[in-house]
């Protein structure tokens, strides 16, 4: 992929193709994420919609794509980067040892996420960016075993994918905050790469206080996470930009928040703290009984580059036209 400077380090070939190429690629991504690059990028959207309408849907699942179709997904990844994603996730959700001796005792943390991290690579992105979600260990507080088996899950994993050259670790759809902040430690003891900590949105904007979610974010940055995010927030179809109504959701906690509120504060309190900010967003709320549109995303990604959002997708549910329209917003500004 040709850009003004040459090529991408991180696209010459599967991997990069000498020794520095990773770290140069991810100090780059690191001063987007930062906002001292002055650009936005665009990750690749939950690839669950597309691998979904494929035949072989019907006998493979989650991590089993990795395992047997790898070639699949570098061709979902391909309609990705052609639709303008700049950062592709790796298919590496639901990884975790644990719950991939749920799924079939022969496969292998480390193998799968070396398998998955090269299938990103070979659609020749920009840049690739390892996935981490939750390993379903109910976690209550840091020093206790469950604390201890978690952290020992995230970091055998984050191992895995910086030992396989991601660029940055993105840890998504976290829903309690002790879970995460188990991800965000284990992962700093492995990874001097960019970390990204989002949560989800359902959990943690229900019952909405900008104060409550900026305490809970505090922890994260503390723990080590360079960016704070939300993931899968809804993008009403309707999407709400007048200023009046921005302020009526932030001011009243029975009220959910637009996704432009919701954008605002999550910039306003990384600002706060000195990190990067991302938001994903779906077409759908959770029970299907709303659907955005195309054009409701193409003005989200404008707005959300207003604000000076450092990094957006589409989350779950969502299609290629989803990611194309964010591409679109983006490129309007």
């Amino acid at each position: 992929m040709l850009t003004n400077q040459g090529y991408y380090a991180s696209s010459l070939w599967e991997r990069p193709t000498y020794d520095d190429a990773c770290e140069e690629a991810a100090n780059e991504f690191g001063k987007i994420l930062t906002g001292q690059a002055g650009e936005n990028l665009l990750l690749s959207s939950n690839l669950s919609w597309t691998l979904e309408q494929l035949p072989a849907a019907q006998a493979i699942t989650g991590p089993l794509w990795v395992q047997y179709e790898p070639e699949t997904l570098t061709n979902a990844y391909q309609l990705q980067v052609a639709c303008g994603a700049t950062a592709l996730v790796t298919e590496t959700a639901g990884c975790t040892a644990n719950l991939l001796d749920e799924l079939d005792t022969n496969l292998s943390c480390y193998e799968l996420c070396d398998k998955a991290v090269r299938a990103a690579y070979a659609a020749s992105p920009r840049f690739v960016v390892g996935a981490i979600t939750s390993a379903k260990i109910p976690v209550l507080s840091q020093d206790s075993p469950a604390a201890r088996q978690a952290r020992a899950l995230y970091k055998e994993q984050a191992t895995a994918l910086v030992d396989a050259q991601v660029h940055a670790l993105f840890i998504t759809d976290m829903t309690t905050i002790e879970d995460a902040l188990c991800a965000v430690l284990a992962s700093r003891l492995v990874c001097s790469r960019p970390i990204i900590c989002a949560l989800d949105a359902t959990a943690f904007t229900a019952s909405y206080n900008k104060t409550e979610l900026s305490r809970v974010f505090k922890r994260l940055v503390d723990a080590g996470a360079e960016a704070i995010g939300l993931t899968n927030v809804f993008v009403s179809g309707c999407a709400q930009s007048d200023v009046s109504a921005v302020l009526a959701a932030s001011s009243h906690a029975s009220i959910p928040p637009t996704a432009h509120t919701l954008a605002q504060d999550l910039v306003s309190i990384a600002d706060l703290y000195g990190v990067g900010t991302l938001m994903t967003m779906c077409p759908s709320t959770a029970d299907g009984s709303d659907d955005a549109s195309e054009q409701a995303f193409l003005q989200m990604a404008y707005h959300a580059a207003q604000v000076h959002m450092s990094i957006i997708g589409a989350g779950k549910g969502s299609a290629l036209p989803h990611t194309a329209a964010l591409s679109a917003g983006l490129l309007a500004m």
